[in-house]
C-alpha cells in the first residue's frame, strides 16, 4: 500500500511528518489538520467541514495535546502528566490572548485575522 508519503524526499530527510500506522492502516483515514511553525506564529491548514459540532474540535485538540505530552515525556523521560499539565498552562494564557482577540474581531462585524487559512 502507498500512503503517498513514503517517497517524498522531505519525510525521508525527517523534515516533513509521514502518516502515523495506524491512519496508513486504515484506507477510511484522512488528514485534518496540518501546522507550520515560522517565526514565533504557526499557520495551519484545516478541514473545518470535518464535524458539524465545533466541541469535536475541543475532543481533537485534546487528542493532539495527548499525543504531544506523550511523545515529549518519552524524548525528555518525565513523568507525562507533569508535561500534560504544564501544557495545559500554556494553553490556559494563549485561550486568554485568543478569546480577547476574537472580541475584537466581533466588534469589528467578524474579520479574520489570518491565522487560519481554509481548504475550500
Amino acid at each position: 500500500m502507498s500512503d503517498g508519503f513514503t517517497s517524498d524526499p522531505a519525510v525521508r530527510a525527517g523534515l516533513a511528518l509521514g502518516a502515523p500506522a495506524a491512519a496508513q492502516a486504515d484506507p477510511a483515514s484522512l488528514e485534518f489538520l496540518r501546522a507550520w511553525v515560522s517565526g514565533e506564529h504557526v499557520s495551519v491548514r484545516l478541514r473545518e467541514d470535518l464535524w458539524v459540532d465545533p466541541a469535536a474540535w475541543g475532543v481533537a485538540l485534546v487528542d493532539i495535546a495527548l499525543a504531544a505530552a506523550r511523545a515529549h515525556a518519552e524524548r525528555k523521560g518525565a513523568p507525562v502528566d507533569q508535561v500534560f499539565a504544564r501544557m495545559r498552562e500554556g494553553l490556559d494564557a494563549e485561550w486568554a490572548v485568543a478569546a480577547k482577540r476574537i472580541s475584537k474581531l466581533a466588534a469589528m462585524d467578524g474579520n479574520e485575522d489570518g491565522c487560519h487559512t481554509p481548504t475550500n
